[in-house]
């Protein structure tokens, strides 16, 4: 028996692992898998509403910094949420929160003892209201790469970095997709980097672009465009 783990996500596949191999070893009785018994079981089983979950509920308030406190940690919400009570959907790995019926962020659940989780769009709200509040905040200092790219290329420019998170919050802009767009521009003959630099490059990717239809219309304006062509020459 394992008892030792480096971190928890090598514990969770050890534990899967093992699972897995009980699921699939043959009882005495029947002769069939533990996994084999259930996919029989399935058959006459009504389709859940919902998908289950396994969970514990709590209402918690809200404080002045935006978080709430569980089990000694701290995890932020929007900062709007400041003095409502929340609803927290505890499970495993995850906590869920909501307000008023809708869910408002979800966070990773931290086992370690007086941490803060924080995510830094909780706070564009006040910091649009008090930029000067962005460069000591914990929110930015527990950011990771967003930190790092306001120290290398916006320090003394706060303004102008929440509007870029604002727009990142927007769009769902990920870490690593404004990283990408940062190397990019700054591996490029610009000299600045720039919001609006940043902003005008990721507007211009389209993730999921469909493709072109041919068309009879298509095809009507590329015959215009060569008889035209031809008038010319």
């Amino acid at each position: 028996m394992k008892s030792h783990f480096t971190n928890l996500e090598e514990a969770t596949a050890w534990l899967y692992t093992k699972v897995a191999a009980l699921n699939n070893t043959r009882q005495k009785l029947t002769g069939k898998t533990a996994k084999e018994l259930l996919a029989q079981e399935k058959a006459a089983l009504l389709p859940l509403p919902t998908k289950l979950l396994c969970s514990e509920q709590i209402q918690l308030r809200v404080d002045k910094y935006a978080t709430v406190s569980y089990k000694t940690n701290r995890y932020s919400v929007p900062d709007h949420l400041v003095g409502e009570f929340v609803q927290v959907k505890i499970m495993s790995h995850e906590l869920w929160f909501y307000h008023d019926n809708h869910k408002v962020t979800t966070h990773l659940r931290s086992y370690n003892l007086h941490e803060w989780i924080i995510k830094i769009d909780h706070y564009l709200a006040t910091f649009k209201r008090k930029p000067g509040a962005l460069a000591g905040s914990i929110a930015l200092a527990s950011s990771g790469y967003l930190k790092d790219l306001y120290q290398a290329h916006f320090m003394g420019e706060p303004r102008s970095f929440i509007e870029l998170l604002d727009y990142c919050s927007l769009h769902s802009v990920t870490d690593e997709r404004l990283a990408q767009a940062v190397t990019q521009l700054t591996q490029s003959p610009v000299k600045q980097l720039t919001t609006e630099k940043i902003k005008a490059l990721l507007g211009n990717k389209q993730d999921h672009q469909e493709p072109l239809k041919w068309t009879q219309t298509t095809a009507m304006a590329k015959s215009q465009l060569q008889q035209l062509s031809t008038l010319i020459n």
